[in-house]
């Protein structure tokens, strides 16, 4: 694995971590470092699991459910599979996806540590177009 990889993972998990930081306060810090961590070992062991499956010729894991694990903050893990499985990560389809998915939790990590700037202008343009 060359060295830009393991650099763009920890640049992409600054804002979230700093986001999850915020909350030491209101929730006990075990859960948040490990809930994540449960999350991204379950979508990296789903990645390991679905490269055996393709493999083998076995009956495959859905993407909608490697996805979904992603969207529920594996997206780490999902990453560091992909990696070093070398699953998936030609398929331009399931690619565009997770970058969404990155994406989303780095926009909401921002957000958030920001108090919501973009969130709340767009609620209060919704509201006034609802009057």
């Amino acid at each position: 694995m060359s060295i830009i990889r393991p650099i763009l993972l920890l640049l992409l998990l600054v804002a979230p971590a700093g986001a999850l930081s915020q909350l030491t306060g209101s929730v006990d810090p075990w859960v948040l470092a490990g809930v994540p961590l449960a999350v991204s070992l379950f979508c990296y062991a789903a990645q390991h699991d679905d490269k055996n499956r393709a493999q083998a010729g076995d009956r495959r894991t859905p993407e909608a459910w490697l996805h979904l694990g992603e969207l529920l903050g594996g997206w780490p893990g999902s990453f560091i599979g992909q990696w070093q499985f070398r699953h998936k990560t030609g398929k331009g389809s399931y690619q565009a996806i997770i970058s969404l998915i990155v994406v989303a939790h780095q926009f909401l990590a921002i957000e958030f540590l920001r108090g919501w700037p973009w969130t709340g202008q767009a609620l209060a343009w919704a509201q006034n177009q609802l009057r």
